[in-house]
């Protein structure tokens, strides 16, 4: 009876230990995660300059802020996409901004997300740096003028790039 008594002490001992670890174990991983989330920049806190952007066969130059884990998109495609759109400013920065699905709709009071076909009614620099952006990611474009301001038409300077963020939210299927 005394043997039993001890074995049980010893487990209900070893059984609370091991759950202490684990408790601490998983409190260190939720400091870990909270520390890399304040490390992590939201995109419009990002300067491009300070990226390692690469760069499409028709020049528009692309960054994966958060690279998605969902279906890469390519020409043809029809996907659902939050938005901002911004004018550079004379250090190439995000200057101006011009619009953004994510800004409230003054009838509704609420953002919308943005359906599109790549390759279809899009500027061509648009298409091109989302072409091979994954699912649930975020990425920034910048397009030069002869592919994006040029495109939007005389309201917008000519001669400046454009940059946008772009948040693949999700893939139409066909």
């Amino acid at each position: 009876m005394k043997k039993t008594l001890v074995l049980i002490a010893v487990l209900l001992f070893a059984f609370s230990v091991s759950f202490a670890d684990d408790a601490e174990k998983a409190e260190a991983k939720e400091d870990a995660k909270a520390e890399t989330k304040m490390e992590k920049k939201e995109p419009k806190e990002l300067k491009l300059a300070d990226l390692e952007l690469q760069e499409t066969a028709s020049g528009v130059e692309y960054y994966d802020v958060v690279e998605g884990t969902g279906k890469v998109c390519k020409i043809g495609d029809k996907v659902e996409c939050h938005y901002t759109l911004w004018i550079t400013d004379e250090n190439g920065e995000r200057g101006e901004k011009i619009q953004s699905s994510k800004d409230p709709n003054p009838q509704t009071g609420k953002s919308s997300t943005f359906l599109c076909t790549l390759g279809q009614g899009l500027i061509q620099g648009w298409s091109d740096g989302m072409s091979g952006m994954k699912e649930g990611g975020t990425r920034l474009l910048r397009i030069p003028p002869a592919i994006g301001t040029k495109q939007l038409g005389p309201r917008f300077p000519q001669d400046k790039d454009i940059i946008f963020e772009i948040d693949f939210v999700t893939y139409i299927e066909k």
